[in-house]
């Protein structure tokens, strides 16, 4: 039996994508868990799309059940619910209906990125009872205790927290401190189906992959980015910390491929090239992935990169956004074209797999913009020929709280959502982009199309690509 909730919604409902493509790990409710645990609570952890087979507007049959049996068993101390911006709002607000229904005295307790960001609209919703801003590792766990003394307890002492009084005042606690995540209890796989998210994901020469979280945050300030708003730091756990997290999947799990779904993986050079010669000394055999900035990138030279291909990293994923110097420069992405085509020049010299991802429709980008991004796009394609799908579409630019970008969209004609509930509808595939012309959103559309069915034709070394096969992208790039 469980006596703490934990829930992470699906993020996910565009048109195009309602179909479970891979099972990404809940870290969130997994670090979560770690640290209930170590304070002596009972955790369980619904992933929804874990529970769903395929991505529908309702909740899935056997989420519904997980949740309503769990509570059925042992009423819980508290539920809370995870989301980001957007649809997992929508879905976690459907979920907190479900606890509300069963026992109103359930408090429900929301985090995650959006929370944190606009926490006085959030709490104003009448499924919010209280708000975890921020990561939650030291938070969390006290206000778990203070829950559990059946409303004697004193919800000041708890950090980083936003509740409201009896008289409806909203208060909010100081932020918790920093959480060194050396410090981290171990995670508690049992919690998972393990067996499914390992098998679910395919990847070229790995049977059984997994995801580790190294750092979160990133310090840099991309305008778009929510990593560029005050207060929200980055830290990182130690090479000797991360390794030994490899060698327990590895004995464990037989996992033989891993990802660093760092937001920044290779940002710490002495860092990644610790990580590579301990997989090399105790003959891990693990294929791994990461990813980062492009200039970062470039600060290894032949010598890292052979070293990392001998460690087993295979594949970088680069956050490249943009092929336009103007565009990259309005973003505050603080990289150049010379500096894309130089890491792209690097990574196909030695033959690493790697993954370009670019966004389009920012605040004050043009078509003529986007077009030098196509041109980049295709410039990619034409170099790497034996890569496994290296440009997936480019994503809808996203206007997050917070951030430049979001200011810069409001002053173009993006409306604010005014309550919590609204911030449920930024999917852009599926409404007008009101911060550029109804023309520049019809031609992302347009071209996603097109680099979507470019990208499926890269399949590795055996895939035989044509200059007929780029056609289709020369003929929108000029």
């Amino acid at each position: 039996m469980a006596n703490v909730i934990i829930i992470r919604p699906i993020s996910e409902s565009w048109d195009g994508e309602l179909y479970k493509r891979a099972l990404s790990i809940p870290h969130g409710p997994l670090t979560l868990s770690a640290h209930l645990i170590d304070k002596g609570f009972d955790p369980l952890i619904i992933d929804e799309i874990a529970l769903t087979e395929t991505i529908r507007t309702e909740i899935s049959e056997k989420a519904i059940n997980k949740l309503k049996n769990s509570m059925q068993k042992e009423k819980p101390i508290c539920v809370g619910i995870s989301s980001m911006t957007g649809e997992q709002i929508r879905r976690g607000k459907i979920f907190a209906k479900m606890v509300r229904d069963f026992d109103e005295t359930i408090p429900i307790v929301w985090g995650g990125a959006h929370p944190s960001l606009l926490p006085e609209m959030t709490i104003e919703d009448e499924t919010v009872d209280l708000i975890c801003t921020g990561e939650g590792d030291i938070s969390f766990p006290i206000l778990v205790n203070e829950l559990k003394k059946n409303g004697t307890g004193d919800l000041s002492k708890v950090p980083g927290l936003v509740y409201k009084e009896k008289n409806n005042e909203i208060k909010k606690t100081k932020p918790a401190p920093l959480y060194r995540m050396d410090d981290m209890p171990p995670f508690p796989y049992h919690l998972l189906d393990m067996e499914l998210y390992i098998k679910n994901i395919k990847k070229k020469d790995i049977t059984r992959y997994f995801e580790i979280n190294s750092s979160r945050g990133c310090p840099y300030k991309c305008s778009f980015c929510l990593n560029s708003k005050e207060g929200i730091p980055y830290t990182k756990a130690r090479s000797s910390r991360i390794i030994q997290e490899m060698v327990r999947l590895k004995n464990e799990y037989k996992i033989d491929g891993i990802s660093f779904n760092d937001e920044n993986f290779i940002l710490n050079k002495k860092r990644i090239e610790e990580i590579a010669q301990a997989a090399i000394d105790l003959n891990l055999n693990i294929k791994m992935r990461g990813g980062g900035r492009v200039e970062l990138f470039l600060k290894f030279d032949d010598r890292y990169l052979e070293l990392f291909k001998k460690a087993g990293f295979y594949h970088f994923a680069l956050g490249v956004e943009s092929g336009s110097n103007k565009t990259l420069k309005s973003i505050n992405k603080q990289i150049t074209t010379d500096q894309i085509m130089d890491v792209i020049d690097a990574l196909v010299k030695h033959k690493f797999q790697s993954t370009y991802n670019f966004i389009a429709g920012f605040p004050n980008e043009t078509i003529e913009d986007f077009q030098e991004t196509l041109r980049t796009i295709y410039h990619i394609f034409e170099r790497c020929k034996y890569m496994v799908y290296p440009i997936p579409a480019p994503s809808f630019y996203c206007p997050l709280p917070g951030t430049k970008s979001f200011d810069d969209a409001v002053e173009l004609g993006h409306t604010v959502p005014k309550t919590f509930e609204e911030w449920t509808d930024v999917d852009y595939n599926l409404k007008e982009m009101v911060w550029i012309s109804k023309e520049f959103h019809e031609f992302i559309v347009k071209s996603r199309d097109v680099i979507n069915n470019i990208n499926m034709k890269y399949t590795g070394d055996n895939a035989v690509i044509t200059k007929a096969d780029l056609q289709p992208l020369k003929d929108i790039m000029n």
